[in-house]
């Protein structure tokens, strides 16, 4: 479960508002959920770490796994934070009970847009997961797309080239040698460095060579849960030269730290095969930090090894938007992006996400439900949180006018003795600096990188590869049964799966 259906239930439990639970907090909540007075204070005493007599967020959130095996089965909302959206749903008749259901999909979904918009906090995680799932039907009903105009490959050598790459972006998955190699259809004796360990800001990777071809394979592996792809791709955006241009921080640094550790290596193996060239290849975030590795090799930024940069090329399956929109096109003659049908990663931009939220509080979901109880309440829920959002917008917005009227007149004296003001926007300066402030972190549109090529599922086992027009992006989040499994690399569902469709139709 996240830590935000963990702050969300905490703030259940903690009735004042305080900060902390005390233990008759806890007695009442629990009392209602019929958990027994004895189990009650067992409860209260294992959570309460410091034994202070209050349970503190960090105590709630760690000892959280303790509370679930002390409290009886029958305490669902305990146990899980939310009511099951599955059971509401069929009760609602949006649903058959032996339909299949991805919870988890849709909250993690749910999650990221409440860790963003603060509009949608008051709902309950199960009324916006509802709210989504009514959207998905919406989507399916009108049959809705998100794909960028182009024209289609016929180049079956381009497609059977792919198909390897992808291989061998899946293969940085794997820990040892030997699966690697058996995956990505490598030779043990070619593989140069293989890191099979990451850490924060540093990508688990390989090097090996492919002699028949005459070329490098740099591959990064990506982050191997959906749910951290969804936590990492809305992060904030740095400046990646003086120049100009943006790209996500976490895929920047990322890139950085491959660059440092790979340059020296590479440009050994050019001394010795100068007639060789590199693919930086990638899944998912790490293909986001192919696409900002070759950029970097490209334009020869944070290294001085000798990598002549005309032989880099990046191959990138599932990018997630982490360039700038002057970025995006300065890459397309060296940086190829594949995504596969609906995949919910590259299109997941900030802009993106802001479309997803309008639609949802605005009419779509009411309209997919029959009239009833469930109906008006889910309604209710989303008008208020709705109304909150605004009064507190025009709150900040009244506060901030009386702050910046107040400072305009004060003296100098007081104005330098007062601490920043929260109600202040960054771009108005309240005293004058005596040093340059640090740079600071932006959160501009960010894209796809590259030349995008888009795999698109047609009847049967059919399949199209469409190469985007210049300057096309993905725009939206299209809400649909396969969003989160086309992000996988799989034989099954994913792209290697869809690569192999389209080479079927091109035969």
């Amino acid at each position: 479960m996240s830590t935000i259906v963990h702050r969300r239930l905490f703030k259940q439990v903690d009735s004042d508002a305080d900060g902390k639970i005390s233990r008759t907090e806890l007695t009442t909540f629990l009392s209602d959920k019929k958990v027994k007075e004895d189990a009650i204070s067992d409860i209260f005493t294992a959570l309460d770490a410091d034994k202070d007599g209050y349970i503190s967020m960090d105590e709630f959130i760690g000892g959280f796994d303790r509370l679930c095996s002390l409290v009886p089965d029958e305490s669902k909302i305990v146990r899980s934070g939310l009511t099951n959206a599955k059971s509401m749903l069929v009760d609602m008749g949006l649903l058959e009970q032996k339909e299949d259901f991805k919870e988890e999909e849709f909250q993690l979904v749910a999650e990221k847009l409440q860790q963003l918009y603060e509009s949608l906090e008051s709902m309950s995680l199960v009324q916006l997961i509802v709210g989504i799932f009514c959207l998905q039907k919406k989507h399916a009903r009108i049959e809705a797309k998100d794909h960028i105009s182009g024209s289609d490959v016929k180049d079956l050598a381009f497609v059977t080239e792919l198909v390897h790459d992808c291989y061998c972006a899946e293969g940085a998955y794997y820990a040892t040698k030997e699966e690697l190699c058996q995956r990505a259809g490598l030779k043990e004796e070619n593989v140069c460095v293989l890191e099979p360990n990451s850490g924060k800001f540093k990508v688990a990777h390989f090097i090996a060579l492919e002699n028949d071809t005459k070329q490098i394979v740099l591959g990064l592996r990506g982050t191997a849960s959906i749910d951290d792809v969804l936590t990492d791709i809305c992060a904030t955006s740095d400046p990646i030269t003086l120049a100009g241009g943006h790209a996500h921080s976490g895929m920047l640094e990322a890139a950085r730290w491959v660059v440092q550790q790979t340059a020296e290596t590479l440009a050994k193996i050019f001394a010795d095969n100068p007639d060789y060239t590199l693919r930086v290849i990638g899944h998912s975030l790490g293909a986001g930090t192919a696409a900002l590795v070759s950029y970097l090799l490209r334009n020869k930024i944070g290294f001085s090894a000798a990598i002549p940069p005309e032989k880099v090329q990046g191959i990138c399956f599932a990018t997630p938007a982490c360039m700038s929109e002057d970025l995006i096109k300065s890459v397309a003659s060296y940086v190829t992006t594949v995504v596969l049908h609906d995949d919910i990663v590259p299109r997941a931009s900030l802009n993106a996400l802001d479309l997803l939220r309008q639609e949802i509080t605005e009419t779509y979901w009411e309209e997919e439900m029959p009239d009833g109880p469930f109906k008006s309440e889910l309604i209710r829920s989303k008008e208020a949180a709705l109304k909150r959002s605004a009064f507190r917008d025009a709150r900040k917005t009244e506060v901030k006018g009386k702050v910046s009227q107040f400072m305009e007149g004060a003296p100098e004296k007081l104005k330098s003795a007062l601490p920043p003001s929260p109600f202040l926007s960054k771009s108005e300066p309240q005293v004058e600096a005596a040093a340059a402030p640090p740079a600071k972190r932006e959160n501009c549109a960010l894209y796809a990188p590259g030349q995008l090529y888009h795999i698109v599922r047609g009847e049967g086992e059919s399949a199209t590869l469409v190469k985007g027009d210049s300057g096309s992006v993905f725009q939206r989040i299209v809400l649909s049964p396969t969003m989160i499994s086309d992000h996988l690399t799989d034989e099954n569902t994913g792209y290697l799966a869809g690569l192999e469709r389209v080479k079927k139709s091109l035969s």
